[in-house]
């Protein structure tokens, strides 16, 4: 049989990257990257989809149950996954899994019946084309992204780069007080979609009143940006950013970032928002050669790599675990491409 596409190494470490969430319960004064259940679940996520290609060129005439325990027992976690990502959707091969375990539970299957349905709907050609379709829609958004920020630097040669995440802070618990008060049950999320899907329509425009105020105070300066909104139980709702300054005029990235936090925190999110500067923990990511904030010219290639291999890391967590809102509102999105300097004009 034809070997089922799936992700790679640089998928899943992506996967793993995404899955840390800011927690401020064991430090109130200081906000740092946690793992918490989401770490858990994605790793389950992937080891669905690589014991469902396991399953998919096993060549024997009977599928051996013992083979294929983990399975069975990931089959367990399925209303918990469901629950922790209430209001997200999974590449194919989780989403077959899920529908096969329902029909398993309504059917009362046993474990080989339940293992024989699986391998029979995940070697057919509709599934092949679905997974093929996934891939396609991330590859193309990643492509769009970075064209978006060689445009950038095509208008603009020196550019000053934040990278800041947003997020709110929790009630002990696992709750979530609204604004206008209502208390959500993170936990159990399944059980709160209409009132998830109601704060996100404030999330979605918090972040439009941040990027109007960053626009306002910043002018034209602000040559572009682009953000990402996640959701999980532990992490609640939050936002990826990467802002793109004019460096010839603004250059203390650190303060910039930290006083765009501030913004979000007190005005924006009214004293419930909570923030993670990037750009100060420079020396982290110098350890993994990986610095892709602060200044960046437009002939400097390693950092060029680096912004691009930090841009993707919003695209590709989508093939696994993907917010999908039911008003059909984005999840991501980006600045207008900036208008091309006329012939002649240097670029500063």
């Amino acid at each position: 049989m034809e070997m089922l596409p799936s992700f790679s190494e640089d998928d899943y470490s992506f996967l793993i990257e995404s899955s840390y969430y800011l927690d401020t319960e064991n430090n109130p004064s200081q906000i740092q990257p946690a793992i918490g259940e989401s770490y858990i679940h994605v790793g389950e996520l992937a080891l669905i989809e690589k014991n469902l290609i396991k399953l998919a060129s096993d060549q024997r005439n009977r599928i051996n149950e013992n083979t294929y325990e983990l399975l069975l027992n990931l089959k367990k976690q399925k209303d918990v996954i469901q629950n922790h990502f209430a209001l997200n959707t999974f590449s194919p091969y989780v989403n077959l899994f899920f529908d096969v375990a329902n029909t398993a539970r309504e059917e009362n299957y046993s474990d080989i019946e339940f293992l024989e349905h699986l391998k029979k709907d995940i070697t057919g050609d509709q599934f092949k084309k679905e997974i093929q379709q996934k891939r396609k829609a991330i590859s193309k958004n990643k492509r769009s992204l970075l064209r978006y920020i060689d445009s950038l630097f095509e208008y603009r040669s020196r550019l000053l780069v934040l990278r800041i995440d947003f997020s709110y802070q929790k009630d002990a618990g696992g709750f979530f007080t609204t604004s206008d008060g209502e208390r959500i049950d993170l936990i159990f999320g399944a059980k709160n979609k209409d009132l998830l899907e109601k704060w996100s329509i404030e999330v979605r425009e918090q972040r439009k009143q941040l990027i109007k105020n960053l626009k306002k105070k910043y002018k034209k300066d602000l040559v572009g940006y682009v953000w990402k909104l996640e959701y999980g139980a532990d992490k609640a709702f939050h936002y990826h950013m990467i802002f793109f300054l004019d460096e010839s005029h603004h250059r203390q990235d650190v303060k910039i970032a930290e006083s765009i936090g501030e913004m979000w925190k007190h005005e924006i999110a009214q004293g419930k928002g909570i923030y993670w500067n990037c750009n100060a923990k420079k020396k982290h990511f110098e350890k993994n050669g990986w610095i892709a904030t602060g200044k960046i010219k437009h002939d400097d290639h390693e950092l060029r790599k680096n912004l691009n291999h930090m841009a993707s890391y919003l695209t590709k967590p989508d093939y696994f675990v993907k917010l999908t809102l039911s008003d059909g509102a984005r999840a991501f999105g980006k600045g207008g491409k900036p208008q091309k300097i006329k012939a002649g004009r240097p670029r500063n």
